[in-house]
């Protein structure tokens, strides 16, 4: 007759092409050795062979670079990579082994697994099933090309380290903040454009690595991360952090640069006792502008900080004489850009991008002409002459805001619209023969 050990399901057939029928015939050889009690295959050693050779064949097993003893007569925990304690699988190693494609939803029936490691593969899908591994410690699937966390990783919350660096993942489930355990989390050089709020609520957290992501707001309940030392959020679209991070008293690690951070982000931390504060360089910060201005115009720029000092630039030449204030008036056309320097951070200068400047006649009237316009009109203006009137308003930009018609016999009184906003405007008047040009405050 037959012994248990003799009817281990691999034994039997080859899980590739388990059968209806294949199974029947299992069931009642294990019946025969067992008082005719017939167990479940599910979260048992038999089940976790079942489930290993649905990996196997889900993730093109032919074509593994090593698939030692994998789906042989041999025990699984002779199998390459996995290991078995107590009759159960506990841990798959199978990084760097060219496995393809989606993990099998058959994975959840490995409920007594603690270390799941499929690094450096082709792997593009993870199903909601490994929600079921709640004995899970250490998740490493970094270096794949996994677009997608299903928000089950949440249930995982004996998590103590996870790694999904290198892959394609968009965003973080806020159910990932239930990972009270969880210790390390490596999930940089991904395209995540922001984090959710509950990731503050991982209170055993001590390393998060977020850089190189494309992450622009970080989220003040960080700073609720009460045993964080390492925080990694370079190379992002970083523009602020919320100051109450360095309150974090075993912050001992911040990395922020090639970020677009002001001084007012960098002050709170520049005078925290850290082992390493690493901030420089920071990219371009503001944004490119095609400006078309009147002459004398004025433009400026905001960077927060408490001590700031600035350089203004035209077509790369520092303007003569030097102007240090955030706002500068336009006389010349030119490529404008600032330098900026704060004496409480003094080893970094933020550059503040292109601002291209055209001075032209957006209003049809001679730079001449404009540049003599040194008093504001009321908020009226009194036009005398006969036959139809062609009335343009511009803003100080040269941006057209109305455009009204008119016909005139005499003199009339021209009001502007209630529709305008406060401000200074310019307006372009043409009739038959009448060419005039006002400015116009409207409080």
């Amino acid at each position: 007759m037959f012994n248990k050990q003799s009817i281990h399901l691999i034994n039997i057939v080859h899980i590739t092409k388990v059968s209806i029928w294949s199974l029947a015939l299992l069931s009642s050889l294990w019946a025969q050795t067992s008082n005719n009690a017939i167990p479940s295959t599910k979260y048992s050693r038999t089940g976790d062979s079942l489930a290993l050779a649905a990996l196997f064949n889900s993730m093109d097993g032919s074509n593994w670079n090593i698939k030692t003893n994998w789906l042989s007569p041999s025990p699984i925990d002779e199998w390459h990579g996995v290991t078995v304690y107590n009759n159960r699988v506990i841990t798959i190693y199978l990084g760097e082994n060219n496995l393809s494609g989606s993990i099998t939803s058959e994975i959840g029936n490995l409920n007594e697994l603690i270390t799941l490691s499929l690094y450096n593969n082709e792997i593009t899908t993870i199903p909601k099933e490994l929600g079921n591994l709640t004995k899970l410690k250490f998740l490493y699937l970094n270096h794949n090309k996994i677009t997608r966390l299903p928000s089950e990783i949440g249930k995982l919350t004996n998590l103590e380290n996870v790694s999904l660096s290198h892959n394609q993942i968009t965003y973080i489930p806020a159910k990932m903040g239930s990972l009270n355990q969880l210790k390390r989390l490596y999930i940089n050089n991904n395209k995540i454009t922001s984090i959710a709020p509950e990731l503050g609520d991982l209170t055993s957290l001590e390393y998060l690595g977020l850089e190189k992501n494309q992450l622009s707001i970080i989220p003040t309940e960080l700073a609720k991360l009460s045993q964080l030392q390492s925080l990694y959020l370079f190379d992002n679209k970083i523009s602020h952090i919320p100051a109450k991070i360095a309150r974090i008293k075993s912050l001992n690690d911040l990395r922020v640069k090639s970020n677009s951070l002001d001084f007012s982000s960098l002050e709170p931390f520049y005078g925290k006792a850290m082992g390493s504060f690493y901030y420089l360089p920071q990219d371009s910060i503001g944004k490119s502008l095609n400006l078309t201005l009147a002459p004398d115009a004025k433009i400026g720029i905001k960077v927060k900080g408490s001590q700031n000092h600035y350089t203004w630039y035209r077509d790369n030449l520092p303007i003569s004489p030097a102007i240090d204030a955030d706002s500068i008036n336009i006389k010349v056309a030119g490529r404008y850009h600032v330098a900026i320097v704060s004496d409480s951070i003094p080893e970094l200068t933020l550059i503040h991008k292109t601002i291209v400047v055209t001075i032209q006649d957006s209003l049809g009237a001679s730079s001449e002409v404009l540049t003599k316009l040194l008093n504001y009109s009321p908020k009226s203006v009194t036009l005398t002459g006969k036959g139809f009137f062609r009335i343009k308003i511009h803003s100080l930009m040269g941006q057209q805001k109305l455009l009204l018609q008119t016909n005139l016999n005499g003199i009339s009184q021209i009001r502007m619209p209630k529709s305008l906003a406060s401000g200074v405007y310019f307006l372009n008047i043409e009739g038959v023969h009448t060419k005039e040009i006002h400015k116009i405050f409207i409080p």
